[in-house]
């Protein structure tokens, strides 16, 4: 995971939000992988500047699973998962992506 919380400090000015979405389709948006090492498609990853000297935060929204898209693709990630296995700070479903951008102030 070293890589990819240095890339995220140099790539994100301070006081900065960068949402960032992994496309839906089979190829991988080469800044996504860059940034977070996430491979799977259909995620969406907010990174906001630390403060002082601290690391980015690297939050990940996880699809929510499709029983009839999982039998096809395999399994999705959980945001549990995707947490522990990817080094996000938090995770959580997709469907709260727009809180979280309302948390923020962004409309």
């Amino acid at each position: 995971m070293a890589p990819y919380v240095l890339r995220r400090g140099l790539a994100i000015p301070r006081f900065a939000v960068w949402i960032v979405e992994s496309l839906l389709a089979r190829s991988q948006s080469g800044d996504f992988l860059y940034l977070t090492g996430v491979t799977q498609s259909g995620l969406v990853a907010a990174i906001t500047a630390g403060s002082g000297t601290a690391a980015p935060s690297f939050t990940l929204f996880t699809p929510p699973s499709l029983p009839e898209r999982d039998r096809w693709d395999g399994a999705r990630m959980r945001p549990e998962a995707a947490a522990e296995v990817f080094g996000a700070d938090e995770a959580y479903p997709s469907t709260e992506v727009p809180a979280l951008i309302r948390a923020w102030g962004c409309h």
